[in-house]
């Protein structure tokens, strides 16, 4: 073959590979949609499509043998690839009409389910997959004949090259810009453009079989090559699960992840396709490598987060730069175990091969490719729920030493083989000394005290009790998942639960003066909203969740969901909202939306979401979503309700600035708003109700309407033309704003709000009081509260006033202490406590007598603040300093250990 055309079929090859992780990406993406996003589901459709590409690696190597002219085979291959990928959309109308018959049939019958779901699956993704499954093996017989060592490894390497910038442009630029089925038909004219290119230039490339002599140890390589794609899948799991608690959950993040793991993986396999002498040595080196240098990688994870902060300040800030940022430290964490693995395909295919390339080429693919399904599955649904992730990765690094042992052991060098055992040993006593679950390290669990963590397959779940603020009597609890705050016990949290769960039924109340039959709850959180809903005299309740272990969190929120899962009213699925509502028939009063931020879950926010609730909702009925305020800019916040307004002729926003309040409500109705004070004063009457909403200042109908900002007119006006957020488009899954709170979403609001007289002015200087609290601008914030308390005066805004001056006081008082101002320091935090009695002010003025010497007055307030806020390292560390001052030593050294066990670093 002539260099030109060699240099050509690589590129092609590079080209290929790009399409082929372009397809991966873009078909997960559309599978999903139908069969739902549930761990089951997602894993499910990627067994399919690596089941297929196992499947082809097998078949095709064979056929790629016994073809005249491979390189003619691989420009059909490419060809199939792209015409299936043109039909894809026609063929996934029709699996999703079967699937909503399926799942109606079997939702009660899990395992019958996914075993349903795999077989759709396959068939719809076992043409396209197995035939790129067969380009590998074919273009290495056309462009090796029987010499495989440097070419395989090239021809991989290569392949991986373009599956990394397959990767980069699928997720940074393609679908975000032009969406997904349009990202795919560009990706399909590529892969025909590749084999229209390949037939052009396969034209007298006939091959003849080379007989080589089989290398030693040609199982054993096959072996280790199967379990070396177990371990690599496994890694991949493990990984993209410990650094989403530094990178975000978004779907730039996973990018990210993928695509580090990627370019390991493909510069491994270049460097290493010119190591073909000792193959089984280095395969044995290798893999020793990858071990030692996995297990590692648990090391790595308390220096990450202030790597990623560095390197983001470094860098300028911005998106691009936490981007680099992110992706530079996926590579600290990745590269030299996924470079080490890339070694091994060039290095086993060495050692494998006879002579029968694409055969061989097949065989050890497509086992790679099986394991690598194992892996992913069995780390997912096994390894991880069992032992989480730190041991996880400690138990399959120990597979990759035990295997380079058993290969070394098999060369000259077996000396060596006792070497991986003892790297084993001294790995896993600096991971045990250094390490703990990645959370811990990430941020995200530094602030506060972790009351439950489980590392489920759908998702790491926590619940932590962080530091109270000057007005917090107790510590909040957060329920996270992946680091995400879902919900939470706080003023600002519980308004939102409340009114989620409050509103929706007063308004169907006020539209059809009765009260909604039966509810239908889109996420479980802390089963706050649903408690609510529960309060009212409804038949039936109905909710799905997707992670088992939220529902299991609970139990630490009783106090607020009343356990609710107790309710023999309530029913709870385990299952993904849309294909749940989109595969039954039946109506339901009020559906109630509860779903996390729309960057982290945007197909809950998309126009075919809210079509398939509108269809849902009886006659008269209510629907009701959250939309956060923080994380997302004015057009991405307009995207939202466009795209509500646009299934939802009849919609209302909702807002209640009795606090900091960063959440809205949007509401859309079957009828006409029309609020009715005589059956929500009805409701209100019952005394649970009265008692829950009272609990976030809501008493009469005064106050409910006071929640109320626009009617739908009024927010088209406000939103005008422009995107709108689809499954194809979700373009707020792709969002780059990076400012956490813009206070500027929270004025908009004043922009568009209706109404008019004392109530409407009281209110508007109240959340123009809010945003004012998010800039730190508390004096100004209190001014506007107290004029908004002299035109509809209500208790609640007193307590919002309050909560402003202690936190002034607070502030002024940390000012006085870096100013060694004590005796101001110390006024201003007695005032403070004064206003709300809580933990933290009792831990600030005991410091401030530490410091002025009066140690008795100083103990006293210490001990208040540890029984209101046990975790409190610093508390625990002033009353260390003050019983040494008086001489109790033993009681010193009690709280100085208790200090340092809640926060090694108190002190600093």
């Amino acid at each position: 073959m002539r260099k030109e055309t060699l240099i050509g079929f690589l590129f092609l090859f590079f080209t290929s590979g790009a399409c082929g992780l372009i397809y991966e990406v873009a078909w997960q993406r559309m599978l999903c949609l139908v069969f739902g996003n549930s761990t089951f589901a997602t894993s499910t459709v990627l067994a399919a499509f690596m089941g297929g590409m196992a499947l082809g690696s097998f078949a095709l190597g064979k056929l790629s043998e016994k073809a005249r002219n491979p390189a003619r085979l691989f420009a059909y291959l490419e060809m199939g690839i792209g015409i299936w990928a043109l039909a894809m959309p026609s063929l996934l109308a029709s699996a999703s009409s079967f699937h909503s018959a399926l799942y109606r049939s079997l939702v009660s019958h899990y395992f019958l389910l996914n075993i349903s779901r795999f077989a759709v699956c396959f068939l719809i993704l076992a043409v396209p997959t197995a035939l790129m499954g067969g380009t590998l093996p074919a273009l290495a017989r056309a462009l090796t004949g029987g010499e495989v060592g440097r070419s395989v490894g090239l021809l991989y390497g290569l392949n991986t090259l373009g599956a990394f910038l397959g990767c980069v442009l699928a997720g940074f630029l393609l679908m975000p810009s032009i969406g997904t089925e349009a990202t795919i038909t560009l990706a399909a004219s590529f892969s025909l453009a590749v084999g229209l290119a390949s037939l052009f230039m396969s034209r007298g490339c006939s091959v003849a079989r080379v007989e080589v002599e089989p290398g030693r140890g040609r199982t054993l390589a096959l072996v280790a090559y199967a379990v070396s794609g177990f371990c690599a899948l496994s890694y991949e799991v493990l990984w993209t699960r410990a650094l989403v608690f530094f990178f975000g959950s978004t779907t730039y993040a996973f990018t990210t992840m993928l695509a580090c793991f990627l370019l390991g993986l493909a510069l491994g396999s270049y460097f290493f396709s010119r190591c073909s002498k000792d193959a089984l040595v280095l395969l044995g080196v290798v893999e020793v490598v990858v071990g030692g240098s996995a297990a590692l990688s648990i090391v790595i994870f308390p220096v990450l987060q202030d790597v990623v902060t560095r390197l983001k300040d470094v860098l300028g800030g911005g998106w691009a730069a936490f981007s680099m940022a992110r992706f530079s430290a996926g590579l600290l964490v990745m590269f030299v175990p996924t470079f080490a693995m890339g070694a091994a395909f060039p290095l086993a295919s060495s050692i494998y091969s006879s002579g029968r390339v694409g055969a061989e080429v097949g065989t050890i693919y497509g086992a790679n490719t099986l394991a690598c399904i194992l892996g992913a599955v069995g780390t997912g649904f096994v390894l991880l729920p069992r032992l989480g992730v730190t041991d996880s990765i400690l138990l399959i690094s120990s597979v990759n030493l035990a295997l380079g042992a058993v290969l070394l052991q098999r060369t000259r060098l077996g000396y060596l083989g006792p070497l991986a055992p003892a790297l084993l040993a001294c790995v896993g006593w600096l991971s045990f000394r250094h390490a703990g679950p990645p959370a811990v390290h990430s941020g995200v669990l530094r602030r506060g005290r972790v009351l439950y963590y489980r590392e489920h397959a759908a998702g790491t779940v926590t619940v932590r009790a962080v530091p109270p603020s000057p007005y917090d009597l107790t510590p909040p609890k957060l329920l996270e998942v992946d680091g995400l705050n879902v919900a939470g016990t706080s003023l600002e949290l519980i308004t939102t639960q409340k009114l989620q769960g409050h509103l929706p039924i007063l308004i169907y109340a006020s539209l059809n003066q009765k009260l909604p039959e039966n509810v239908f709850v889109v996420a479980f959180g802390s089963g706050a909203s649903t408690y609510e809903t529960s309060l009212y005299d409804v038949k039936s309740i109905t909710g799905v969740e997707i992670n088992p272990a939220v529902v299991e969190a609970s139990r630490f929120f009783r106090e607020i969901n009343g356990g609710i899962i107790e309710d023999p009213r309530y029913r709870l699925f385990l299952e993904d909202a849309r294909t749940f509502l989109s595969s039954f028939e039946g109506t339901y009063d009020v559906i109630e939306s509860e779903s996390t931020h729309p960057r982290i879950n945007c197909d809950l926010y998309t126009l075919e979401f809210f079509s398939t609730c509108r269809s849902r909702l009886s006659e008269g009925g209510v629907f009701s979503c959250w939309v956060p305020l923080y994380s997302l800019n004015e057009e991405e916040v307009k995207q939202i309700l466009r795209t509500f307004l646009s299934c939802f002729e009849d919609a209302s926003l909702w807002y209640f600035p009795n606090c900091r309040n960063k959440h809205l409500l949007l509401v859309g109705t079957t009828r006409k708003l029309n609020m009715d004070p005589k059956p929500i004063l009805k409701a209100l009457s019952d005394p649970e109700v009265a008692r829950s909403l009272g609990e976030i200042g809501i008493e009469d109908f005064e106050d409910i309407s006071a929640c109320f900002v626009a009617g739908g007119r009024r927010l088209r006006e406000y939103c005008g033309g422009g995107k709108l957020i689809t499954a194809d488009r979700p373009s707020l899954a792709y969002a780059r704003s990076m400012e956490y709170m813009d206070p500027e979403r929270i004025r908009e609001l004043n922009l568009i709000r209706e109404g008019t007289g004392e109530v409407h002015e009281a209110v508007r200087r109240l959340t123009e009081a809010v945003a004012l609290s998010f800039e730190g601008r508390w004096e100004e914030a209190i001014v506007e509260v107290e004029e908004a308390m002299r035109a509809w005066r209500r208790p609640w805004m007193e307590r919002f006033r309050d909560m402003c001056r202690s936190v002034l006081l607070t502030e002024s008082g940390l000012r006085n202490i870096e100013e060694r101002n004590y005796m101001l320091a110390l006024r201003c935090f007695q005032e403070a406590l004064g206003i709300f009695p809580s933990p933290l002010n009792h831990n600030n003025i005991g410091a401030c007598y530490v410091r002025l010497k009066r140690y008795d007055r100083a103990i006293s307030h210490l001990k208040a603040a540890i029984k209101g806020w046990p975790g409190c390292a610093q508390a625990h560390f002033n009353l260390a300093l003050a019983y040494a001052a008086k001489g109790m030593k033993r009681l010193a050294a009690f709280e100085m250990r208790k200090a340092l066990r809640l926060d090694p670093d108190v002190g600093k």
